[in-house]
């Protein structure tokens, strides 16, 4: 709610100058939290936020592989 309660009065002073705002969210959390209840979250908070909301809305699921850097091979050969 925070984050909304900065940004869109942000974005509002954009789109009075005649921009488009776009809000992006992220979503790194894919074991308890899925796109469903983090859109559920952001329209409860999006609708108690007074003033001009974003244009448009974006929610980007994202995570962590726990084995980002570390390295694999494959026949010899490092595939990352």
């Amino acid at each position: 709610m925070r984050a909304c309660q900065k940004k869109f009065p942000k974005m509002a002073v954009w789109q009075r100058n005649g921009a488009r705002s776009i809000l992006v969210l992220e979503d790194t959390d894919i074991q308890t939290s899925g796109s469903s209840s983090v859109a559920e979250a952001f329209l409860e908070v999006e609708q108690s936020v007074p003033g001009s909301k974003p244009d448009e809305v974006y929610l980007v699921d994202t995570f962590s592989n726990v084995l980002v850097g570390a390295r694999h091979s494959y026949w010899d050969q490092n595939i990352f």
